[in-house]
């Protein structure tokens, strides 16, 4: 994860490993809408395709995922984070502003 504290923004992935418990050909997904997704890729070899419904992203497989196996998504990702809300809403803490020590 890259945090630029000049523009308050992040850039990064996140690696999310799953095992599939029934056969499927979607999957879903959440992180906050002020977060766009650059790409996901399954496995480490394809891009896979993917629609937003705010903060639920909706992962479509090329064909389906077969039962009792396990895979990865990387999902790529950059925002401005929410400043000054709970962080697992999404947030950046706001900027604490210190002062010098007295001089004595």
């Amino acid at each position: 994860l890259r945090v630029d504290t000049g523009s308050r923004s992040i850039n990064g992935f996140n690696r999310i490993n799953f095992n599939v418990t029934e056969a499927t050909s979607q999957l879903q997904i959440d992180l906050f809408e002020n977060m766009n997704i650059r790409k996901i890729v399954l496995d480490d070899l394809s891009e896979t395709e993917f629609t937003r419904e705010f903060n639920a992203v909706f992962v479509t497989f090329k064909k389906p995922l077969e039962k009792n196996s396990k895979h990865n998504l990387t999902v790529y990702y950059s925002g401005k984070p929410v400043e000054g809300g709970p962080a697992g809403n999404g947030a950046l803490p706001k900027p604490v502003h210190t002062m010098n020590p007295p001089t004595l």
